[in-house]
């Protein structure tokens, strides 16, 4: 992986990956026939190659017999995934699917939910918090967005096309966006980056479901990406690192989030941050693609995410021996991006 998108290797790294659902699913289900080629890729396959998984090592033969079950609804699932997605590619470049509330969308946010900071004084909103079907508005933005991406940077398009199969929408408070390998393939985006709040020196729609779709996609890529050449040392299959200094377990302030993340968060985190600013770097060097309050909303906010970028950059740094020498060329990368984006 590089930090400059390229959906020829995201495609490689994305059968690695496939070749891992099938062969967990067919080592638990071996009597159980599995759907041919790329169709495998529709994430509730990978949501039931995980619960395979786990119910395998349990010796839980009961609920495996019962998962034998499921995989029929989840193919039939996966068939009306594709045709929304055939259906998205006779108007636009990307045809992925919109998705409405599927179950193994609800099961990956639950499990998102779990992991937010208590803040008690909001748990019922968060509690409300709800993966929804997309709406007409929602759409027509979503179109807006592939569009002017595909108009900046067509790469970064290309790449999201090889990597994410579903963009689902979440409605409430909480959670602004995720992903989640268990469902990999998915990216989950709120609502309100998609139809923002149009008062007040906000970003305009489409740029913030623009930048949801390179963040949130560029976590996917990174997760495909480690399966075949894994950024951190103590990663399985690791290799060709020195050394490393330093406890794996060991939690770090990133520049994203609140509550402390290990190295493999605050790594994703500064390759996300670079991707970030080289896309606003775009938008702002695009022909009348911003003007007024919105190009001036487009300046501070890539501003904002160069400052954070750089913080990740300076912490990471200091772990550089826990990488592997994938993972520090693709981090020396980033920073050498931003520190650029910088000058």
């Amino acid at each position: 992986m590089q930090v400059a998108p390229d959906a020829r290797t995201a495609r490689e790294d994305e059968r690695a990956v496939l070749a891992l659902v099938r062969a967990g699913l067919a080592r638990a289900l071996p009597s159980t026939p599995l759907p041919p080629g790329d169709a495998i890729a529709y994430p509730g396959y990978h949501a039931a190659a995980h619960r395979a998984q786990r119910l395998a090592r349990r010796g839980d033969t009961g609920q495996l017999g019962c998962l034998d079950g499921e995989l029929r609804e989840i193919g039939a699932r996966a068939t009306a995934s594709a045709a929304r997605a055939a259906r998205r590619s006779e108007g636009g470049p990307w045809p992925v699917d919109l998705p409405p509330a599927e179950e193994h969308l609800t099961a990956s946010l639950d499990r998102a939910r779990v992991s937010i900071p208590p803040r008690p004084d909001r748990a019922a909103e968060l509690a409300a918090l709800a993966v929804t079907p997309w709406g007409t508005r929602h759409g027509l933005v979503f179109d807006d967005a592939v569009r002017l991406l595909d108009r900046v940077w067509p790469e970064m398009l290309a790449e999201l096309g090889a990597v994410v199969r579903q963009v689902a929408l979440l409605d409430g408070w909480g959670i602004d966006g995720f992903t989640d390998f268990t469902v990999h393939g998915v990216v989950f985006v709120n609502g309100a980056r998609v139809l923002p709040d149009d008062r007040g020196p906000a970003l305009p729609a489409p740029l913030p479901l623009v930048e949801a779709l390179v963040h949130e996609g560029t976590h996917n890529r990174c997760d495909a990406a480690a399966v075949t050449a894994p950024f951190l040392a103590d990663a399985p299959g690791a290799a060709g690192a020195p050394g490393a200094a330093g406890a794996p377990s060991e939690l770090l302030r990133t520049p994203l989030r609140t509550d402390p993340r290990p190295l493999t968060g605050l790594f994703q985190q500064v390759v996300v941050l670079a991707r970030s600013v080289l896309l606003y770097e775009r938008l702002l060097a695009a022909p009348d693609a911003m003007r007024g309050s919105a190009r001036a909303a487009a300046v501070a906010r890539r501003d904002l995410l160069l400052a954070q970028g750089l913080d990740g950059c300076a912490t990471l740094d200091g772990r550089r021996g826990m990488l592997t020498d994938h993972g520090r060329a693709v981090a020396a990368q980033a920073c050498q991006a931003l520190e650029r984006a910088g000058r």
